[in-house]
């Protein structure tokens, strides 16, 4: 299976290349209210993919002012483990405009890099996950049970998918999880993480004398 899977994905690598353009040419900021419909034109697009796939897919809305959580499923090996497959369809806003050579959301192709706002955080890994899911299916299905869990809220620390992950704990149980959003020590040296630390964000305001003080005072 795994050797068709590649042989798929070596034969299709311009049609993931053109999905990738098409996914990260939607400007989904999820911090800003006017890009509000693209974040959920981001969701739909993937949800479009699941369902082409066959995968059992739902995108919720957890919050009224929030971004949906999408969840797509293959439980074709009855028995067998889980893999949870995590990702962030939403971006961060691309100022300062000035800073870029081509349009954030006008993908442009340089070098053998592919630039656009989201391309490297999160769509292209996600999208890259989509795309593998994509070629073990059509190669005879994986070995163990998938599912994705994707949020629009990565990029604002968004309550949404910790509300939903707690609502629906039991249904949501998975024996393994992949996020796809590392680093790279080097080039062609991807880091293997396996532990997350959470992030505590703090604002400290300090009020001293109004005058230079010795300083042992």
């Amino acid at each position: 299976m795994l050797e068709e899977a590649l042989r798929l994905a070596r034969a299709q690598r311009a049609q993931a290349e053109a999905d990738l353009v098409e996914l990260a040419s939607i400007p989904s900021v999820s911090s800003l209210q006017a890009h509000r419909d693209d974040c959920r034109r981001a969701a739909g697009w993937l949800a479009g993919r699941f369902r082409r796939l066959g995968l059992k897919t739902e995108l919720v809305d957890v919050r009224p002012d929030g971004h949906p959580v999408l969840v797509g499923e293959w439980m074709g090996r009855k028995g067998r483990p889980t893999l949870t497959i995590y990702g962030h369809y939403d971006v961060q806003p691309a100022d300062p405009l000035s800073e870029w050579v081509s349009p954030p959301f006008e993908p442009s192709r340089r070098d053998g890099f592919l630039y656009a706002r989201g391309a490297s955080d999160n769509k292209g890994q996600h999208l890259a996950a989509v795309k593998a899911v994509e070629y073990g299916l059509a190669a005879g299905g994986p070995p163990l049970n998938l599912r994705f869990l994707f949020e629009g809220e990565e990029e604002i620390s968004g309550p949404s998918l910790g509300r939903f992950v707690r609502a629906h704990r039991r249904r949501l149980h998975t024996d393994y999880l992949f996020i796809g959003d590392g680093d790279f020590v080097a080039p062609g040296r991807p880091c293997l993480v396996t532990g997350m630390r959470g992030l505590l964000y703090t604002e400290i305001e300090a009020t001293g004398a109004a005058a230079d003080l010795h300083s042992g005072l």
